[in-house]
């Protein structure tokens, strides 16, 4: 029998803790949500835990339930003692732990009343976990190694890309000859200001000679973001330029969209399982490794990183220039959509799902003896 609910029967119960706001972005939150969906499916039960209380309405507008500590995000020291209380208390089997700002002594002091787990995208300590999840395509094997005889399980590579029920299983993508779309997307908060930086080229981009006449661009915005001057501007004279606010549809336009623009994150995995054709841009140096990764194994064109006033320019330009030849060669998109799609086939989040499940019966059963 399954272990591990608040009461110490029922359903299994696990823990995620997690925050969102405008400095640690979306990203965490967004994968936390894919996964504990998942789990649901499976009949574990996952709470969350934070300390936003913007977080915990995202959370409980998902469907699920939210318990708000006593911290901050960037302090999570603070919130051991409580954090430690709740654990044993509740009689939590396993915690799904989301963030940077988690030290090794934290992770450490929760998985000595715990099984723990975390996602790696950033390999700068050895995590102290039982659970350790990097879904990078080409992760970095010799790293990796120094796991051996810690007992801690990997869950490694592109099989492992946690994305929502809405990218799986999606059909072989039909590329079209001309080019008539393309959706910008710039995360959650966007904060190198990156649809303006795109925004202030694109008049000079779409006068150019051999620019897709009539293309359509879609600027989608996130939670923590809004549309600038220069997007406004051009939303207002040109009928091509549309403003995209949180859509509920995304999965659906990214699926009609001839091209993409996106940071190397959780859209860049999106957009490969739906086979689009994407130009990749980085903000964060958790991106980086996606972006050479991707542009190893499919040719995907990384424009560069738009931190920093000087680059800002310079990556723009270079954006519209690669949208501009990838419009041109249907043959170049096709190949790339092939590539991408091999990649990422959307059961990622499953897959973390069944492995987390695994680890909490088994904490359980340990916590019964």
């Amino acid at each position: 029998m399954r272990m591990g609910r608040m009461d110490g029967a029922g359903p299994l119960l696990i823990g995620i803790r997690v925050d969102s706001n405008e400095t640690v972005g979306g990203g965490h939150l967004s994968r936390c949500l894919t996964v504990a969906k998942a789990l649901k499916v499976r009949r574990a039960t996952p709470l969350f835990f934070t300390t936003g209380t913007e977080t915990r309405e995202q959370i409980e507008a998902a469907g699920f339930q939210a318990i708000l500590l006593n911290g901050r995000f960037d302090a999570p020291d603070r919130e051991l003692a409580e954090w430690i209380g709740r654990i044993e208390v509740g009689n939590l089997p396993l915690i799904l732990a989301d963030s940077y700002y988690f030290t090794a002594p934290y992770l450490e002091a929760l998985r000595r009343v715990t099984a723990v787990a975390s996602f790696d995208d950033l390999q700068t300590m050895r995590v102290p976990c039982d659970i350790v999840i990097n879904y990078l395509p080409d992760p970095p094997m010799d790293w990796y190694g120094r796991y051996e005889g810690t007992g801690t399980r990997l869950l490694l590579g592109g099989e492992y890309i946690p994305l929502g029920p809405e990218y799986g299983d999606r059909p072989a993508r039909a590329i079209r000859p001309d080019c008539r779309r393309v959706l910008i997307t710039t995360g959650a908060a966007d904060p190198c200001h990156v649809a303006e930086r795109l925004a202030k080229i694109l008049p000079e981009a779409l006068d150019q000679e051999g620019f897709p006449q009539g293309l359509a661009v879609d600027f989608v915005f996130g939670r923590f973001s809004a549309p600038g001057e220069e997007v406004r501007r051009l939303a207002a004279v040109r009928s091509q330029i549309n403003i995209l606010r949180e859509p509920a549809d995304l999965a659906a336009r990214m699926g009609s969209a001839d091209l993409a623009v996106t940071a190397a994150g959780t859209m860049l995995f999106e957009a490969a399982a739906c086979g689009t054709p994407a130009v990749v841009y980085t903000v964060a140096d958790n991106q980086m490794a996606n972006a050479r990764g991707f542009s190893r194994l499919c040719g995907l064109p990384w424009v560069g990183d738009f931190r920093g006033e000087d680059a800002g320019e310079r990556v723009a330009r270079k954006t519209w220039s690669e949208i501009k030849a990838l419009a041109e060669d249907a043959d170049r998109r096709r190949l790339l959509s092939c590539k991408m799609k091999r990649i990422v086939d959307g059961g990622g989040a499953g897959r973390i799902a069944d492995a987390l499940i695994e680890s909490a019966e088994e904490s359980a059963e340990k916590r019964r003896r």
